[in-house]
This record gives C-alpha cells, structure tokens and sequence, in this order.
C-alpha cells in the first residue's frame, strides 16, 4: 500500500469503529437516552439523526444544537454510563494488536496518536483494559475538535489518519494528510459518500487487511 511510506511522521487512529466495534452499539445507545427521557418526537428524532450522522464529533457538542445545558447533563449522564458499561466487555477490532505492534517495530520513529470525538476516560480506559496503551503517545479527544487538534501539531503530507466517517474525511483532507477509511466497522449513517475520485485515499476493511497490504 503506496499510502504508508517510511517516511511518515505522525499515525492518527480513530477509535470508534476503527479500534473498537462500537458504531451499532452507540447509536442505539443515544437513541435510547434521548427517548427515555423526553420520549418520542420528529424533534427528538431529529436529534438521534445528527448526533449519529456526525460521528467523530464531540458529543456535547451535537447534542447542544437541540438541548439546553441541563438537559444535555441528563442525557450525556444516561450515554455515558452504557458507553462505559460496553467497554467493559468490547474488545479490539480484528488485527490492531499486530497492527500496531508491526508500525512501532517497522517505523521506530513515528507516533501512533488516538483521534477521536469520544472521551479520553474512557478511551484510556479501553486501552489499558486490553494492554495497548503503551503503543500510544498521546489519546486527542473530546476536549478539542478533531480538526483543531492537528491544526496544534506540525504535520507532514505524509502523516495518516485511519478513520470511518466522514468527518474522519473531512478533518483529513482540510490538514491535507492521507486518509485510510476502514470499512469492516463503518456505519452507514455516518460513513463518507465515494471518495475514490480523490488522492492520498484508500480503504481497507481491517486491521489486518491493511497489515497484510504492508508487508
């Protein structure tokens, strides 16, 4: 796979529906918060439709479009809990473990970061669980925006993001670093339209996949 050359500084990887099979599982689970609180309406619906078409951004910050204060706390309370309660038992996306493994051996001098929307407690919280932390340096998440996280760092045209949306997209090609959309996790709520027209992008359906493209 041409997109990954050794020259390559900076590896962003997204975390839901990228390291962790969650994208299913999360929309059910905002569905469910927002309904058993305030019950089902066109409103309410339209609500559950954004948060889940703009995965990859911050929470919070789609649920304020539609809720005041309180009632994000209330909702964000509800999510978070069946988030974190999913964690518990999830475990990495097929061929991560070697995935990552081969990058921090074969690319001594790159960076693997975590670039996500999700929160960085229960990020961490997931990667120490399965014994992966120590392949990353530093998890970006919710307390900035995906966008201004890697306008803060020099990147290089060569750095990658591997993610599933198109948010995921969008922040890629805004920075103009590659982009590698996983496919195998995705959802279709979310996912980016045809990207094949544009360069510096690829798709894989996994880990290992894309490992076997490596070698």
């Amino acid at each position: 796979m041409i997109i990954i050359s050794k020259k390559f500084e900076n590896l962003f990887i997204d975390f839901d529906g990228v390291i962790v099979d969650s994208n299913t599982f999360k929309e059910k689970a905002i569905e469910k918060s927002i309904l058993e609180l305030f019950g089902n309406n066109d409103y309410y619906k339209k609500a559950i439709s954004y948060f889940n078409e703009f995965a990859g951004v911050g929470r919070g910050e789609k649920l304020f479009k539609f809720f005041n204060r309180e009632e994000v706390d209330n909702i964000l309370q509800l999510y978070n809990q069946r988030c974190m309660d999913f964690l518990t038992k999830a475990i990495p996306t097929v061929g991560l473990i070697e995935f990552l493994k081969y990058i921090k051996n074969e690319f001594e001098n790159s960076n693997i970061y975590i670039l996500s929307g999700c929160e960085s407690n229960e990020i961490e919280y997931f990667l120490r669980k399965n014994d992966i932390f120590k392949y990353f340096k530093s998890i970006l998440a919710s307390e900035k925006s995906k966008l201004n996280h890697l306008l803060n760092m020099n990147l290089q045209s060569n750095d990658i993001f591997i993610g599933d949306s198109k948010t995921d997209f969008q922040v890629s090609t805004l920075v103009n670093i590659k982009f590698i959309l996983m496919q195998d996790f995705s959802s279709k709520k979310s996912a980016p339209n045809d990207i094949n027209i544009y360069k510096n992008i690829c798709k894989t359906n996994n880990f290992s996949t894309l490992l076997k493209d490596l070698k």
